[in-house]
């Protein structure tokens, strides 16, 4: 909540996490498929625009870039620390 999420959406998770078993989140899983993806991780501000819609609706320029254009098979994963 200090960082701007809603005292509803807070609980909401914390409810989920409740509901997790401890011993299955500690076992050792196989590595997961990797993605095309550049991972963006950036601080939440509420005011940030939705980062995620703007890579998707400009993406194709993205790909008009050979340099670029491998790098961005997808739009990216957008991340908030």
């Amino acid at each position: 909540m200090n960082r701007g999420y809603e005292g509803a959406f807070v609980e909401k998770e914390l409810t989920k996490v409740d509901d997790k078993d401890r011993e299955e989140l500690l076992k050792v899983r196989g590595r997961e498929k990797r993605l095309k993806r550049v991972p963006l991780v950036t601080t939440f501000l509420r005011g940030l625009p939705n980062i995620s819609n703007i890579f998707c609706k400009h993406l194709m320029t993205l790909h008009a870039s050979d340099r670029i254009k491998d790098a961005f098979l997808e739009p990216p994963l957008v991340a908030y620390r």
